[in-house]
């Protein structure tokens, strides 16, 4: 995640705490491939969240981003 959105993110997990619903975890990239894989899973991709954007919105010439810490994991068997 990029250093600029660590405060929404510290936010937005007080925020799911605050009504019962405690984010438990966080997963690098990395980590959660190796999940996958030893979880029996073949086919495993991690898509980050700068790709998905560049891909659905494009360049944005009014400055908006998408926030860094929300990629997906795509794992097939």
């Amino acid at each position: 995640m990029d250093e600029v959105d660590r405060p929404a993110l510290a936010g937005a997990a007080r925020g799911a705490q605050a009504s019962g619903t405690p984010w438990l975890s966080f997963y690098s990239p990395e980590e959660i491939a190796s999940l996958a894989t030893d979880a029996g899973f073949l086919d495993v991709t991690c898509i980050p969240t700068n790709e998905l954007a560049e891909q659905v919105i494009g360049d944005q010439s009014d400055g908006w981003r998408a926030s860094s810490g929300e990629g997906i994991l795509i794992a097939r068997t």
